[in-house]
């Protein structure tokens, strides 16, 4: 009648054809690109470059989920389409010598970085973030974010130091964006014999 209910694993009608649909992903090798229940193999894992394999469903988009001891309620061919969650690797933000509010982010393969922190460092400037602790390549907000775990690292430039002799400072006067003072001393050498 079309709809006989059976057990997917064990009861399978021979000549009903299900077809995998992998929608990009691979299937494992020498698995049939078909469920062949004379074989009664199980259902294949297969696999996907930067996804994680969610299972086998009965519709491309939404559907049921179907496992190996799922009930089929047709007889006629039909498919089953594998379903994939995106995988999401971690942003570290190494400060290289400053301070960063936020330590790392968990990214998608593939989304941009987005809004990067802002780090500190006292008496350095920042000069954004890099690929490398030393050298490497510039990122910003735009940039891709890699098929694996990445570490982004401050790069700085020393702010010129402003000197000033503490007696020429003006009483009540506030030193700004430097935090450096000395006291002028003089050294006398005596060419005096004792």
């Amino acid at each position: 009648d079309g709809n006989a209910y059976v057990d997917f694993a064990t009861e399978l009608p021979k000549s009903m054809s299900i077809k995998y649909e992998t929608s990009g992903g691979i299937l494992p090798e020498g698995a049939p690109e078909e469920y062949d229940p004379a074989q009664d193999t199980g259902l294949p894992t297969p696999t996907k470059k930067d996804f994680s394999f969610a299972g086998w469903y009965t519709e491309s988009a939404a559907g049921t989920v179907v496992n190996s001891s799922s009930i089929v309620n047709t007889s006629t061919a039909h498919s089953l389409y594998a379903h994939w969650t995106i995988n999401n690797y971690t942003l570290k933000f190494d400060p290289n010598g400053g301070t960063v509010s936020t330590a790392s982010k968990t990214l998608n393969y593939g989304s941009v970085y987005g809004t990067l922190p802002t780090p500190s460092r006292d008496y350095y400037t920042f000069n954004g973030w890099f690929t490398a602790a030393s050298g490497g390549t510039a990122v910003n907000s735009s940039t891709k974010m890699a098929e694996q775990n990445t570490t982004l690292y401050a790069h700085w430039t020393l702010k010129p130091l402003n000197w000033a002799e503490s007696s020429a400072v003006p009483n009540g006067a506030q030193t700004v964006g430097e935090k450096w003072m000395y006291t002028l001393t003089e050294t006398k050498e005596s060419t005096e014999n004792s």
